[in-house]
């Protein structure tokens, strides 16, 4: 592309501002890439995404600070930018080469001992920073580059007002391209490698446009000409007040996301369109900028009149999250709970809640360049120090706000912070202005407004029943009381509130129900409660009912701590569980009742550390690892579900060492089920998957590397006492029922799994895709249906859900009147008929299930004669067995 510079200088000025919009989307591809690729390395704790925006802003801080200077000296600064983003491109092409060696250095420093929290966080910062610092620090040089040409034409506030929302347009583009089409339809190293095409793309594209050296009357264009001198100490206020304001910024954002969160959901979709209505109000604020800029004659009164308007705006939109479940509610009955339309709806909300104080946030910029440059001397510098400043500013804040602002202070308190942190930064500019400036009365105005905001922000605290309701996932049953003339706050005001917190990574809520029944609620969405014991104990008994002889456990997530409790009642030495939030441990108190205070056994070890950090990290060895983590739509959780996490687990057992993965039917399309279930199974060789009438969309995968067997003698001397109590929630209540979960025997798992796609690291489609289906309640019945369409064994069934589940197992309708009908095997490699009975016994049961036993293989199931009574076992293996010609057990065993 050849354009001349001196006959169509606004072409190029156009051509310019897209190459810097570009760069803008490309720099957010690479952060959504890098703060994914080493949160997998660090853990996707806050602490650790912290650590790595911290270095990813130091490295910009660093850059626009360095370059500044040498943009000025510069002839041909689009020369200088092409070449800056040259090396960007060039660096960000060997960054994975860069993080395979930092998780190596990591490792070695895990393993040789470094395990004191402060220092593994350090740790993590000292080595995110080698590794980031070169392509960020020449990112930071980009924008003092671009300014030095652009205010060639343009004074500096102008020129820096449009590159500032030519750059943030770019961004927000950025942010959604990779949150929600790139990665999901390219992977991570995919959307990497074409972010790095488009940053080789525009540093040719610049070093191409570059035509001639600036001519030296150009270099220093005259600013407005009515406008009063100001003094350098008047500037160095508000260089303070622009890093003070970079601080309260990233708090804003951290503490809006947080208070989103709970409205809209986690999944990676909410964090990009929160994300994106951020940048795109920067934006706007720094396009408004631009065409007033000229006309503002004392910017620094102008200064202090912004910093309040932002304080005031902050704690206006603050106050107004307590009331978005509900418009998110009538969102949702209005689409039918499409995501297109509720992800447009989101974006749109989020956006109209953060534009007033981002409008601000955005037009500050523009207003310190303007002020800066006749100081310094020069564009770049005008541009480059004051974003040096407001970057350091936004590290530390980014840093507090995440480890210790919002922890301690919650939502509200943390924006009251901030806001009065941006009264502050505006309280100095307005003495430091001039008297007679007639933006001081306005400026005070606003600065009392926000002040008495920021002390009812602080003292007047919404009820968090009302953000915790979880609109997001529980809409159907909002929608049921609305109908009933109940709106969602008085709905969750009739539950009582044990416990609230927020903690590092997710606000976490215990309430007992009007139902009666407890839960425990993270930002919003349920995790655990005593009615749905069944699930949680299960995943703890089934494997240590398959794995009798385990004596050393790691449990991934403590929750409640059921799931650890179960596991405490069986004799087995140690538990190791794994739990990222340190405010579970205080919740999970909560559950004394029902985990068997497992938090007060001596055997167990609570390890507050992201589960796939410690399996990559951990050198210790387990012989079971039992596994019910959150749903995998929610950000971060599908690292837990992908093939490189088990690769990582199977480096933790021991030989003979099995693992139990809970895997959420009711979340998952068809397509996603054999996809979750494909990618246990190619590092497990052997896998089987159960489930339990009381559990129909709750399946559990057990993988072991050698072929499973039903250890029939060990389990039925195990399924007694307190370990059988605590199965009764479950449906099991004899060795029979046990072996009738068996859902997919070693071949149905693989004729099931034929042709599946892999969930990865790289390839995490899973987290992008149940989202689009998650609120339509389209999947489940289909997925379920699909599973069974393929077991390998059928379901004992002996409650009013036989017949439903019957149905779902493919048999006819049963006559009208009769009693629970005997369930015919679905998988083409069962028998089709059923097993004989002789008709002069009528307290009999045949007993088929599809496992294998130590005595060799056999396929049990369990059919009761009689309506009311269901099978026991009498005796292991009864006299009356017969082994079929075709290798099948039947067994006759009296009914108790």
């Amino acid at each position: 592309m050849a354009l001349d510079s001196a006959r169509r200088p606004d072409a190029l000025q156009r051509a310019v501002l897209g190459m810097f919009l570009v760069s803008g989307a490309v720099g957010l591809v690479y952060e959504v890439v890098w703060l994914r690729v080493l949160t997998l390395v660090f853990g996707a704790t806050t602490l650790s995404s912290g650590c790595v925006l911290a270095a990813y802003m130091a490295g910009l801080a660093l850059g626009s600070w360095f370059w500044s200077r040498r943009a000025d000296r510069c002839p041909r600064p689009l020369r200088l930018y092409g070449r800056l983003e040259l090396g960007v491109a060039l660096s960000a092409a060997a960054s994975p080469w860069l993080f395979g060696l930092v998780k190596t250095i990591y490792r070695q420093l895990f393993s040789g001992g470094l395990s004191d929290f402060t220092w593994l966080s350090a740790a993590r910062f000292v080595l995110c920073l080698p590794a980031l610092l070169l392509p960020t620090f020449l990112m930071g040089g980009t924008f003092p580059a671009m300014a030095r040409w652009y205010s060639r034409t343009l004074d500096v506030g102008r020129s820096a007002a449009g590159l500032y929302a030519a750059n943030t347009v770019g961004a927000t583009i950025g942010t959604l391209a990779a949150g929600v089409w790139l990665i999901p339809r390219f992977g991570v190293q995919g959307t990497l490698a074409a972010a790095v095409v488009a940053n080789l793309a525009v540093a040719a594209l610049a070093i191409r446009l570059d035509r001639e050296p600036l001519a030296e009357a150009d270099e220093e264009p005259p600013d407005v000409p009515d406008e009063a001198p100001v003094s350098l100490a008047a500037v160095r206020v508000v260089w303070a007040g622009f890093a003070v304001s970079g601080f309260a910024a990233m708090v804003y954002e951290v503490a809006w996301t947080r208070g989103l969160v709970q409205v809209f959901g986690n999944s990676t979709y909410a964090f990009t369109a929160m994300l994106a209505s951020f940048l795109v109000g920067l934006s706007f604020g720094s396009a408004l900028a631009g065409k007033k800029i000229r006309r503002i004659r004392d910017p620094v009164a102008c200064f202090a009149r912004v910093e309040a308007w932002i304080a005031l705006s902050a704690v206006a939109a603050t106050a107004c999250i307590g009331w978005l479940p509900g418009l998110l509610l009538e969102a949702f009955k209005s689409t039918g709970g499409d995501f297109a339309p509720l992800f447009v709806f989101q974006l749109g909300l989020c956006w109209l809640l953060m534009l007033p104080a981002t409008l601000g946030l955005g037009f500050i910029l523009p207003l310190v360049a303007k002020l800066s440059a006749p100081q310094l001397g020069g564009a770049g510098r005008g541009v480059g120090l004051p974003y040096a400043w407001n970057t350091v500013g936004a590290v530390l804040g980014a840093a507090a706000a995440g480890f210790w602002i919002l922890p301690r202070c919650g939502v509200e308190k943390s924006v009251a912070l901030a806001a009065a942190l941006n009264l502050s930064a505006g309280a100095a500019a307005w003495l430091a202005a001039p008297r007679s400036s007639p933006s001081r009365r306005p400026a005070l105005a606003l600065g009392l407004l926000g002040l008495l905001g920021c002390v009812r922000l602080a003292l007047v605290e919404p009820d968090p029943r009302v953000l915790s309701a979880g609109v997001y996932c529980y809409p159907q049953y909002f929608l049921k009381m609305q109908a009933e003339r109940v709106p969602v706050r008085r709905a969750m005001l009739v539950h009582k509130l044990l416990y609230h917190e927020e903690g590092y990574c997710g606000t976490i809520a215990v309430l007992n129900l009007r139902s009666g029944h407890r839960v425990l609620q993270a930002n919003g969405k349920t995790d655990a409660s005593t009615g749905d014991l069944s699930t949680q104990r299960l995943v703890a008994h089934l494997p240590l009912l398959l794995k009798p002889d385990a004596r050393d456990v790691m449990v991934v997530g403590l929750a409640s701590g059921c799931t650890v409790g179960s596991a405490l009642l069986h004799p087995i030495q140690h538990v190791d569980c794994i739990e990222i939030e340190p405010a579970m441990l205080r919740a999970a108190r909560y559950f004394d009742d029902y985990n068997h205070r497992c938090l007060d056994d001596p055997r167990l070890t609570v390890i507050l550390q992201d589960a796939r950090n410690y399996v990559l990290l951990a050198d210790r060895q387990y012989d079971l690892i039992t596994a019910e983590p959150t749903n995998p739509w929610i950000a971060g959780v599908n690292s837990l579900f992908t093939l490189d996490y088990y690769r990582l687990c199977a480096r933790r057992l021991r030989p003979g060492g099995m693992m139990c993965q809970w895997l959420p039917a009711y979340n998952f399309n068809p397509g996603e089920m054999r996809s979750a279930l494909a990618s246990f199974a190619r590092v497990f060789p052997h896998v089987t998957l159960w489930a339990f009438p009381r559990l129909r969309a709750d399946f559990v995968a057990i993988g072991t590397f050698e072929p499973q067997r039903f250890p029939a003698l060990a389990a039925r001397e195990r399924l007694t006492g307190r370990v059988l109590d605590d199965l009764a929630c479950v449906g099991v209540s004899d060795i029979w029922t046990l072996a009738g979960g068996l859902l997919l025997d070693e071949p149905g798992v693989r004729g099931y799994l034929s042709g599946a796609r892999l969930n990865t690291d790289d390839d995490p489609w899973i987290e992008f895709s149940t989202p689009h289906h998650m609120l339509a309640f389209k999947g489940s019945r289909g997925t379920v249906e699909d599973t069974y369409a393929g077991a390998a064994a059928s379901r004992l069934v002996p409650d009013a859900g036989f017949h439903r589940a019957y149905r779902l197992a493919g048999g006819p309708p049963p006559p009208a009147g009769s009693g629970p009908p005997v369930l015919r095997p679905c998988h083409p490699a069962a028998p089709s008929s059923e097993a004989t009975l002789h008709p002069e016994f009528t307290d009999i049961a045949v007993v088929e299930a599809a496992v294998n036993t130590a005595e060799g293989p056999a396929v049990w199931r369990a059919t009761p004669v009689r309506a009311d009574a269901p099978p026991t076992l009498a005796a292991l293996f009864p006299s009356g067995q017969t082994r079929r010609a075709d290798g099948w057990l039947t067994a006759t065993v009296p009914l108790r």
